[in-house]
């Protein structure tokens, strides 16, 4: 594979997914691979034994490679369930009255929120623009590039995690030999990835219902304007039925994924599911709607903590368009359904990225939306160049040219004149 391409990993909770694609002319991506191994060493998708993912990222790696033939130099990384901070931050410049606004004055001012402490222990990420505003006015970005005024505003969030979340990531991919391209924060690349244009100006959520943990990303007019990472997911829901039914988790999830539905409203049939047992017990028999009644507890404090972010994020009432669902937690039956109830917003699921083209022979597994939209965040070339030296040849002894016998190594001319003096003096 000799053309550039971007790699992406998301170290999830159940999976480590990794994603390679190759970016158009026209920006577009196009899918080459993706592939996923089970994660140990991770909870709630951050990395809590970072040796344990480095043996995990080099089976995935070695299988990337070879599905393209290529070997990789480095992975643009998800955030994950690592906590997201964010802080909100104003930059004023006072203007002449003969001054406008330029390119450089806005590129200074977003540089001096890099001057901003997030806080003890934690690193930076990224900085969102919000808006600008001029003499109290509120401008857009490309509007504002040239007006005249006194007063220049511009507002920002600046991202930032856990600084040891960091570090632990940097520790498994060093110890894996590959590199960190760049961190790329999971929730909002899902917005700008699965979010229409116009979604993002009316107003949407877009909501991530991994295993171990559930993120949100608010938009408005066109911009991201909240995010969070909360710890719960697919997995305390399982955890749920796991104890309620005093079975094993393995049992639990399968019932989950095989029977579950998120209310008893939605059970058109009581069925009697039978769990089977080991050690010579009999099978254990469970109502379909006792399974719903423990798996409805649980996701509706996972939706209402969720929708309590929008309601934190200042633009409930500006949600125009809705709430996607993305994730393999939210391929549990009726969750659309209940997600509607509880927030009064309109829901659907997520379809494919607008500009990801996936190949036919490439069949998609739930959960692997944050993998794909990470595509959008890698711009540097992560092939990693391999020149081969050419190895010096030894030529045997018995190919070497061989000296003619009687023949002296000399200087050339000054040995032959050195010879004719030497005649002479035989001479006398």
């Amino acid at each position: 594979m000799n053309e550039n391409f971007t790699a992406v990993i998301d170290i999830g909770t159940t999976f480590i997914t990794g994603a390679i694609g190759v970016r158009g002319a026209n920006g577009n991506i196009h899918l080459k691979t993706i592939r996923r191994v089970k994660s140990e060493g991770v909870k709630r998708g951050v990395v809590i034994n970072p040796l344990m993912v480095a043996n995990k990222i080099k089976e995935l790696a070695r299988g990337l490679e070879k599905d393209v033939n290529a070997k990789i130099l480095g992975f643009y990384v998800g955030t994950g369930g690592n906590p997201v901070f964010f802080q909100r931050n104003r930059v004023t410049r006072l203007l002449e009255k003969t001054d406008t606004v330029t390119k450089g004055l806005l590129d200074e001012m977003y540089q001096e929120n890099n001057k901003i402490d997030v806080g003890d222990g934690n690193a930076r990420l990224s900085i969102e623009e919000q808006g600008y505003w001029a003499d109290k006015e509120p401008e857009a970005a490309t509007t504002i590039l040239g007006r005249v005024g006194s007063l220049v505003e511009g507002e920002y969030l600046i991202l930032s995690m856990p600084q040891v979340n960091m570090e632990n990531l940097r520790k498994a991919f060093k110890n894996a030999d590959y590199e960190i391209m760049d961190f790329v924060v999971s929730p909002r690349i899902l917005g700008e990835t699965y979010l229409s244009q116009t979604e993002k100006n009316i107003g949407a959520a877009i909501i991530d219902m991994g295993a171990g943990s559930s993120k949100i990303a608010v938009y408005y007019d066109g911009r991201l304007r909240h995010l969070a990472v909360l710890p719960f997911g697919g997995n305390s829901v399982t955890n749920d039925i796991k104890e309620g039914l005093k079975i094993l988790a393995e049992q639990a999830e399968d019932l989950k994924v095989k029977f579950g539905v998120v209310s008893p409203e939605l059970v058109q049939e009581n069925l009697i599911i039978s769990v089977a047992s080991s050690d010579g017990w009999e099978p254990r028999e469970v109502q379909k709607s006792t399974l719903a009644h423990i798996i409805n507890a649980r996701v509706h404090e996972i939706v209402d903590n969720l929708a309590n972010q929008i309601d934190l994020s200042g633009y409930f009432d500006k949600i125009g368009a809705g709430i996607v669902l993305v994730g393999g937690g939210s391929c549990i039956n009726g969750l659309n359904w209940l997600t509607k109830g509880i927030t009064g917003l309109n829901v659907r699921a997520v379809g494919l990225a607008s500009n990801i083209t996936i190949p036919e022979r490439i069949v998609l597994k739930p959960g692997v939306e944050v993998a794909i939209s990470l595509l959008n965040g890698g711009l540097d070339d992560c092939r990693k160049i391999v020149t081969v030296e050419k190895p010096q040849l030894e030529i045997p002894n018995d190919m070497k040219p061989q000296e003619k016998p009687g023949k002296k190594k000399g200087n050339g001319f000054i040995t032959m004149l050195k010879g004719l003096f030497d005649e002479d003096e035989n001479i006398k």
